[in-house]
């Protein structure tokens, strides 16, 4: 059964889940969450469980949804589990966004006083290589230097698998950063 009024999030129309398998919708990374949650309500009786869960919308775009399932299969007049759910992708982005910037002030903030208690240039761009690093959740990373003289880029500093790198050098031209170098264009590499 599918309530007529019900608020259609997704896009789809009335009746379209009738008879299908709503798990064909969920995000292949939720899949084993919502097959738990299943379980559990499938389990015991009169009970309800909360999810977030993404789901496919009939665009084919991804929506984040918050919802309720809730064992009635005991209650004569029902006979079914009972889903209510609403959209909560704005949330969910908003989330994104504030944990983003919580991660670059904390980072900032851990930053400025190693900073102003070094004198060396390497301390100083090894310090801001790592809290780089960690604002992008990796433990990679590196930065090229311009040689006296215009003549190449070095890596200067790296961390994690670039730490073998240091004083890698490229010509103008050479790689994402020596294309970079050449142009005096950003660059967005697509992966």
């Amino acid at each position: 059964y599918e309530n007529s009024t019900v608020n259609r999030p997704l896009g789809y129309p009335e009746g379209m889940f009738l008879g299908h398998n709503l798990f064909e919708l969920i995000h292949p990374d939720d899949l084993a969450r919502a097959k738990e949650i299943m379980e559990e309500v499938l389990t015991v009786p009169a009970t309800s469980h909360t999810w977030e869960l993404r789901l496919r919308a009939m665009d084919g775009s991804l929506h984040w949804m918050e919802g309720t399932a809730t064992n009635l299969l005991d209650e004569p007049a029902v006979h079914a589990i009972v889903l209510n759910y609403r959209d909560i992708t704005e949330r969910k982005q908003t989330e994104t966004t504030i944990d983003r910037q919580h991660r670059i002030l904390t980072a900032l903030n851990e930053t400025t006083p190693v900073l102003m208690g070094r004198l060396e240039l390497n301390d100083v761009l090894q310090a801001i290589v790592i809290q780089a690093a960690r604002m992008m959740d990796t433990l990679d990373g590196y930065i090229y230097l311009v040689e006296p003289g215009d003549t190449a880029l070095r890596v200067e500093i790296g961390i994690g698998i670039f730490e073998q790198y240091k004083n890698f050098n490229l010509k103008r031209g050479e790689g994402v950063a020596g294309k970079v170098w050449e142009t005096g264009q950003s660059l967005v590499v697509e992966d």
